[in-house]
């Protein structure tokens, strides 16, 4: 089975996450939608996908499966709310909201809707921090009282 995947977002992070669903065989970015059109053609060109107008025809597609939402912090609950009410799983970027109270918002309707909702942090899985996390809990830097760490995306 692939999963029908929609876009709403196609600027830095959205196109990464396009890239991704293009790579993987179990997926098919079907929409992309933007405000900026040229970022939008310029993601959907490169998996055959249509480009749409407005997050809502996103959202509203009952052949797609999946939304990504990888806006502006200001719109990702709201859209991540009406894809989960939609009946979609949702992958919103971070954070998933402004306040405690937009985050909430989200969770429950992806609860109370039985869809998956996750948070784009993928910094969790990568090696380096798999490493660092394992010498925390082994021991190895001591009795820990504070840490702070700066991991980035270069050529920004």
């Amino acid at each position: 089975m692939r999963h029908r995947v929609g876009l709403v977002g196609a600027g830095g992070a959205g196109s990464k996450r396009a890239a991704a669903v293009i790579a993987c065989d179990r997926s098919q970015l079907v929409k992309v939608c933007d405000l900026n059109r040229r970022e939008a053609l310029s993601t959907a060109i490169q998996a055959d996908a249509d480009v749409v107008d407005s997050w809502e025809d996103v959202v509203n597609d009952n052949s797609i499966d999946i939304v990504i939402v990888s806006t502006t912090h200001d719109q990702l609950s709201l859209i991540g709310c009406a894809a989960a009410a939609a009946g979609k799983h949702v992958l919103c970027e971070k954070p998933l909201g402004r306040n405690p109270s937009e985050v909430q918002d989200l969770v429950m309707a992806a609860d109370s809707n039985g869809v998956c909702l996750r948070a784009g942090y993928n910094h969790r899985f990568h090696p380096s921090i798999m490493a660092m996390h394992q010498a925390v809990e082994d021991g190895r830097l001591g009795n820990l009282d504070f840490i702070r760490g700066h991991y980035g995306h270069g050529g920004r």
